[in-house]
């Protein structure tokens, strides 16, 4: 017969292996991937790769042109960033994501078959960087706080599980004997027969994305903005950037113009229309593209999740 040691060191692997139970943790930290002394509140949209040099990408060759109305000077990066600010807002809303990190404290209710599903619960934000708790709790009440080892996160769908739950077979029983008890302060906690109860799942977890490592560029995880996503957002600024300067060309609704003093005359003809700005075109072409990025963005975070409850 073996010996305990023997056993101990069957099961435990190389943590070099790509064996290692290690590969494979269920609640990944993704903050590690932060240099030292780095907070993920200090992460930027700029640092994340949402810049305004992005957005000049785009609109290369016309930069020098493009000019604003009220100054007479080049587009200046305060001009960008309030627009990229305004669309990562709308990229957030469209795709059912988060970009810059932020700390999250979801209440979720008990549902029964949740509950016998691993506890399968989803966030409101997403991707998920890392869960720091999961608890149950009833009012102001902790009834128990789950182990790091037996949160199972999928990070970018927003979904969390519990092995094992608290609420299955024989391990409720002995788990919520204590609660059924008339002297509580704060009530009596649902018994595992209650087919619900509101807000009795507590988490708190970092959601976001993470500026990419140098080396990891040209690998896309789950934590790091997509180039498309990226570009997704210096398109659309480009758009608004085009849609400013092409109203204050020569005036809305006015295709030419033309002025002539003491037999000196200069004329200025444009495509504008009353209909249609100067830059149409330009913007036609950048819309199309923003069409088929959102198809393969939409596929890879999955848009907006609806649920049904029958």
């Amino acid at each position: 017969m073996s010996t305990q040691s023997e056993i101990n060191n069957y099961f435990k692997g190389d943590s070099q292996s790509n064996n290692s139970l290690i590969n494979y943790y269920g609640n990944p930290n993704y903050l590690s991937l932060l240099p030292d002394g780095t907070n993920y509140q200090d992460i930027t949209l700029d640092s994340l790769g949402f810049t305004p040099d992005s957005v000049r990408f785009e609109l290369k060759g016309m930069v020098d042109d493009l000019t604003n109305s009220e100054t007479g000077e080049t587009y200046e990066d305060s001009d960008y960033q309030s627009l990229i600010t305004q669309y990562v807002s709308e990229a957030e809303n469209k795709f059912d994501i988060v970009i810059r990190p932020r700390l999250k404290f979801d209440r979720a209710d008990y549902y029964r078959n949740d509950f016998d599903a691993y506890m399968y619960i989803r966030t409101e934000q997403r991707p998920i960087i890392h869960v720091e708790d999961v608890k149950i709790y009833f009012n102001n009440q902790n009834i128990f706080d789950y182990d790091d080892d037996w949160i199972k996160v999928s990070n970018r769908m927003g979904q969390v599980q519990i092995q094992p739950a608290l609420f299955q077979q024989g391990y409720a029983q002995s788990a919520m004997l204590p609660l059924n008890m008339t002297t509580m302060l704060y009530g009596i906690p649902p018994v595992i027969q209650n087919e619900y109860a509101p807000q009795m799942i507590g988490l708190s977890y970092i959601a976001g994305m993470l500026p990419i490592t140098s080396s990891d560029i040209g690998i896309n995880r789950d934590v790091y903005p997509r180039p498309e996503l990226i570009a997704w957002v210096a398109k659309k600024t480009a758009i608004g950037i085009l849609e400013r300067w092409g109203r204050n060309i020569i005036g809305p609704g006015i295709a030419s113009f033309g002025v002539s003093i003491d037999g000196i005359a200069s004329n200025l003809n444009t495509t504008q229309s009353a209909e249609y700005s100067a830059t149409k075109a330009e913007i036609d072409t950048l819309n199309e593209e923003l069409e088929l990025i959102e198809d393969g963005l939409m596929s890879y975070y999955g848009g907006r999740n609806i649920g049904i409850i029958v």
